[in-house]
């Protein structure tokens, strides 16, 4: 399945998410990405360059989405950096994750 003309998602940057782009993607805030296939903002964000550890918030027209988010063309994604040195505001993007050798989840 190849992008039409109309099959984009539309990915607005905050802070300074952009300084961890892919060279072909800089040094713009906003980047039109063809969606080709289904996938999950996570995987959409690390293909740009970003890692999905530096991302703080995740929202689609003031709704907040965690990193199973599986956007669809002609929509926009809003993304804010984790804010480090400063109290960090919940984190509404992470799926919980299980730590290494506990039967517990944690978020």
């Amino acid at each position: 399945m190849s992008a039409g003309k109309d099959d984009h998602l539309l990915l607005t940057l905050h802070g300074d998410l952009a300084d961890l782009l892919l060279r072909q993607y800089r040094p713009s805030t906003e980047i039109l990405y063809p969606l080709s296939r289904r996938a999950s903002i996570k995987d959409i964000l690390e293909a740009v360059g970003i890692p999905h550890t530096e991302i703080g918030a995740i929202e689609k027209h003031a709704q907040q989405l965690d990193f199973s988010y599986q956007p669809i063309p002609e929509t926009t994604s809003t993304f804010s950096p984790l804010l480090r040195g400063r109290q960090q505001p919940r984190r509404t993007c992470c799926a919980p994750t299980r730590r290494r050798g506990s039967a517990s989840w944690s978020t």
